[in-house]
């Protein structure tokens, strides 16, 4: 277990961008205020962390938890936050055995980068721990036809190629009123057909996270019960269902969400005892 929990923070180490693995100046000794001063504090602190894992457990926990701390008031700040600033968060909650959290920040890693390999190994073992795979759902099967592409190619290279395709066509058709042949026309068009096949499986998968909401139970002891309501409703199962069980949100009410499972059952959770994988930015 040692071995698997340095190995983990240590990935997440190696893998962090320039402003999270490059801190050069010693932390001030008062709490720091601006994000780069906070994550330059917090890669320090996960780097310590790691470093006095073996040798002193205690305090790199210590150092460990005030690191995420940190990286959790920057990301939740944070109008777009990357990657690998969740990958880091994810990591590190797995090591200190915050499931839940850590499969929630996992999950969030991999929505921004479905092409990494590295946040795909991480959730797969976080979800190795939990033991519970994700819920499918009724249009999982389309859902999959439609973003098959997803895990090949990342947004950014789909991105450049419709902006790309795009200009090349209206230049192509530009040039065609300036007197070029033809062929100039009939390439242009071809161009402005072929930008709409990365931007439609941008705009796809877009319509598809919205349609859906995946959340994740983040606290301990949550009791399912069989309706919306602790007093009125007995409990699904016989024990407290374990953070990092992910859901998918069929319904809200009353502080209460309507969940399916990977089972295919239906149970209801408190809505304070999840998170979803796409969080509410706006309401922040």
């Amino acid at each position: 277990m040692n071995r698997l929990s340095r190995s983990i923070l240590l990935g997440a180490l190696t893998l962090l961008p320039a402003p999270l693995a490059c801190a050069q100046d010693k932390a001030p000794a008062t709490p720091p205020t601006s994000t780069d001063a906070m994550v330059a504090r917090a890669s320090d602190l996960l780097q310590d962390a790691e470093a006095s894992w073996g040798e002193d457990r205690e305090h790199a926990e210590s150092v460990l938890h005030e690191g995420v701390a940190l990286l959790d008031a920057v990301e939740s700040s944070s109008a777009a936050p990357g990657a690998e600033l969740e990958r880091t968060l994810g990591a590190s909650y797995l090591l200190l055995g915050e499931n839940g959290r850590a499969i929630l920040h996992l999950r969030r890693a991999q929505k921004l980068d479905p092409t990494s390999r590295a946040i795909r190994e991480t959730l797969d073992a976080a979800r190795a721990r939990v033991g519970s795979p994700p819920p499918p759902d009724a249009s999982e099967r389309a859902k999959r036809a439609v973003l098959f592409w997803r895990g090949f190619v990342s947004r950014r290279a789909l991105l450049v190629a419709a902006i790309g395709a795009w200009v090349i066509a209206w230049t192509l058709l530009l040039a065609r009123r300036l007197g070029a042949p033809t062929s100039m026309a009939k390439l242009g068009l071809a161009s402005l057909v072929l930008s709409f096949v990365p931007a439609g499986a941008l705009a796809s998968e877009e319509v598809i996270t919205r349609l859906r909401e995946d959340a994740v139970v983040v606290q301990d002891g949550v009791i399912a019960r069989n309706g919306p309501s602790n007093d009125l409703y007995p409990a699904t199962f016989t024990e407290p269902v374990e953070p990092g069980l992910e859901v998918v949100v069929l319904e809200r009410r009353d502080g209460w969400a309507r969940a399916r499972l990977a089972s295919g059952q239906d149970t209801w959770l408190p809505n304070a005892a999840i998170e979803a994988v796409t969080p509410r930015r706006a309401s922040r």
